[in-house]
């Protein structure tokens, strides 16, 4: 990954500064394939599509799922990242350092879900439920349909205006839509 500019496609990332690499995802391909559809799942609902292989040129949003924190140069308690503007940005990099989780699928997918929502513009909030939090939770986080306050462990105002809560499901659902479900096959 290059610094300098948000750009995907060429691997440029504002975050960081010169040439880094991460290491590779350092858990089973069987533990990938669970992290992987956990991140469908949580997105489900909306009209996004997921991907595990890198599209090229074609316009898309990234997550790295790789490597530790120290290796872009932050601080080794730094879970994940994304550059953040109140509003969305098109063709972003963030990452979700998965070699500092152990192997936990269900923290990984909510940090991948928390990370790439920031580039839509999602702040984080004080529901332990949602990916969005930083609130300790037992179990799969998804983005819940419910006002929650914004803040990392006290509530505070929007860094992008005078709101005080946040709907997770709501937000996205505005920028991406929901989804178009399957119907049913029925025979008689």
């Amino acid at each position: 990954i290059t610094g300098n500019g948000e750009d995907s496609s060429s691997n440029r990332s504002s975050i960081i500064t010169g040439t880094r690499r991460l290491t590779a995802f350092a858990f089973s391909d069987a533990n990938w394939e669970q992290v992987a559809a956990c991140v469908r799942e949580i997105f489900s609902p909306y009209a996004v599509e997921v991907l595990t292989t890198d599209p090229g040129a074609t316009p898309h949003m990234e997550v790295m799922v790789a490597g530790r924190p120290t290796e872009i140069g932050m601080a080794n308690n730094v879970g994940g990242v994304a550059p953040f503007t109140c509003g969305y940005i098109p063709n972003s990099i963030s990452y979700a350092f998965a070699n500092i989780y152990g192997g936990d699928v269900d923290e990984l997918c909510a940090v991948i879900g928390q990370e790439v929502a920031h580039t839509w513009g999602l702040e984080h909030e004080m529901l332990a439920s949602d990916p969005m939090t930083y609130l300790d939770f037992n179990g799969r986080r998804r983005f819940q349909n419910q006002a929650a306050n914004i803040g990392e462990f006290s509530p505070r105002r929007s860094d992008c205006g005078n709101a005080t809560t946040q709907n997770s499901h709501a937000e996205i659902t505005s920028v991406f839509g929901g989804s178009t479900p399957t119907p049913p096959t029925v025979t008689i």
